[in-house]
């Protein structure tokens, strides 16, 4: 599985290379951005971005707020987290790709709405890859909106073991000695007596030997709807209806959901 994974990223990446040789014959030289015309707002990067290559599809997500830069970057599909630390006009950070667990250092600066993205893969003798995305949409600084009551039904149960707050904490890490990178976020679920579930990520922290990063704001608060039925929990959206069960294990102060992977909660009120 890994090999297969360490191939077909270095076709792709050995493809996205060609292209910006191609477009490198275009431009004799790389372009100096003079640091004076940029913004210094807390929210520069935040906005989605897209590169047009061929047979290949590239796009990202990211949000930047006190410094901190969070996000997504997606290559044919695959969703990798990532977290970084912005100066002006120019951040450096990590993409995480969770489905092997390795961390890549990447680097951007932003030159009006084109974004230069940098990634180093180890896999590759450190080869440094540049792809080039164009900002598509700017997006709003999100804020926690006041939640919408969820309508309960007198045919829905809801074991009361479960109503209050709870945290689960996921810590990732990758590399070994000397070249050791890791990631702690704190995630939350709000199980309410009316049948309203709140979700929201909170503080997260890490670092590696030239990176360090702390955010202690929270994400958009997203609201639901939940109900048990037996051992499993209903998850569903109440504008759609489309539900979610999961077999759930609950003690007084721990809750362990067993969806895809076992995930332990500790209540928090």
């Amino acid at each position: 599985m890994n090999t297969f994974k360490i191939i077909s990223l270095s076709l792709l990446t050995l493809f996205l290379t060609s292209c910006i040789d191609s477009n490198s014959q275009n431009n004799t030289s790389k372009k100096t951005i003079p640091s004076e015309k940029m913004s210094t707002s807390s929210s520069l990067f935040t906005g989605t971005y897209e590169a047009a290559y061929e047979n290949a599809s590239i796009s990202a997500e990211i949000t930047e707020d006190r410094n901190v830069i969070r996000g997504f970057f997606y290559m044919d599909g695959v969703q990798n987290e990532l977290i970084a630390t912005s100066k002006s006009n120019t951040f450096q950070g990590k993409i995480l790709d969770k489905q092997q667990n390795i961390f890549y250092d990447v680097s951007a600066v932003l030159d009006g709405d084109v974004l230069h993205f940098s990634i180093t893969f180890p896999e590759l003798d450190n080869q440094i890859v540049e792809l080039i995305l164009k900002k598509t949409e700017h997006l709003q600084s999100q804020t926690p909106t006041p939640s919408t009551p969820v309508t309960q039904t007198d045919n829905q149960v809801r074991d009361q073991r479960l109503f209050g707050t709870w945290r689960y904490t996921e810590v990732l890490s990758s590399g070994g000695y000397g070249d050791y990178t890791s990631l702690a976020t704190d995630y939350f679920l709000q199980f309410k007596s009316n049948g309203e579930c709140l979700s929201w990520s909170g503080s997260s922290a890490g670092g590696s030997a030239d990176v360090s990063y702390e955010n202690s704001e929270h994400s958009e608060v997203s609201v639901g709807g939940w109900y048990t039925e037996g051992k499993n929990v209903i998850f569903y959206d109440p504008n759609t209806h489309e539900e979610v069960s999961i077999p759930f294990f609950a003690e007084e102060n721990r809750m362990m959901l067993k969806g895809g992977s076992s995930k332990v909660y500790e209540r928090v009120n």
